[in-house]
């Protein structure tokens, strides 16, 4: 299970960590997460998505509704009313 934070690895006891992204820390998954947190011994970091990938989720995603997850609810809400606009518009 991918996060903005890590990578899970879902095992019959539960999710452990696979990967931290670089730009996170261990204590920073454990305090966004809603239960205790299962880390390895040794934590690898996740490998960053390449162009290709990252160009397929823009054809995917072109109005890059993935990235609402981030915002405020007022950035949310705004956010979701200029897309129905735009795709509105396009019809």
């Amino acid at each position: 299970m991918v996060t903005d934070l890590c990578v899970f690895k879902l095992e019959p006891e539960g999710a452990m960590v696979e990967s931290i992204h670089p730009w996170v820390t261990k204590e920073e998954v454990q305090e966004a997460t809603g239960w205790t947190v299962k880390f390895p011994d040794e934590i690898a970091t996740s490998i960053p998505p390449t162009q290709k990938e990252l160009d397929l989720l823009d054809e995917v995603d072109p109005n890059n509704l993935r990235a609402i997850e981030f915002f405020s609810n007022a950035d949310r809400q705004e956010q979701a009313m200029l897309t129905w606009h735009r795709e509105s518009a396009a019809s």
